[in-house]
């Protein structure tokens, strides 16, 4: 259920947003459509009802009042969404980062777990820093213009 960290993070979000942009009321019903889908999902898996079954369906009830909230966001205040493009990408970039962390910890499992977790999610975490520098999701200036006029003039930046 650790997936459902996403959706509750941009519903919370997206909801204090409108609210700051006085939608207090669309907010809430956008709350309810929400709630009314995870109550949806949730019957409709009446009698197979689990916990997995109650997590997935809150968590399609965050993403739909999440989406809902961005909507809304949208058309109040005309903003232009151009970085969903990236945020996809990243997000895509999840799957090769996961399977790559779960080979780590396995080969790491004879260290004891708090250390293969350690190690698997620190060489995971730069792995993921390394696929967004690769495919342009996360572009790095190592110097910035004030550095690159003074490197060009030939003085020195150690002082």
């Amino acid at each position: 259920s650790s997936w459902l960290l996403i959706p509750l993070a941009i519903e919370s979000i997206t909801s204090s947003v409108m609210n700051s942009l006085d939608l207090e009321m669309k907010s809430f019903i956008n709350y309810l459509i929400g709630a009314g889908v995870t109550f949806g999902v949730c019957f409709a898996f009446y009698g197979n009802f689990t916990v997995e079954v109650f997590s997935f369906a809150q968590g399609v009830g965050w993403c739909v009042s999440a989406l809902l909230h961005i909507l809304a966001i949208k058309k109040k205040t005309g903003l232009n969404f151009s970085f969903a493009v990236k945020l996809i990408f990243c997000v895509l970039l999840i799957a090769p980062s996961k399977l790559l962390s779960s080979l780590l910890y396995s080969l790491f499992s004879f260290a004891g777990t708090f250390t293969a977790l350690a190690i698997s999610s620190i060489l995971t975490m730069a792995f993921f820093l390394l696929l967004c520098l690769v495919f342009g999701v996360l572009k790095v200036n190592l110097f910035s213009s004030k550095r690159k006029k003074l490197l060009y003039k030939g003085k020195s930046l150690a002082k």
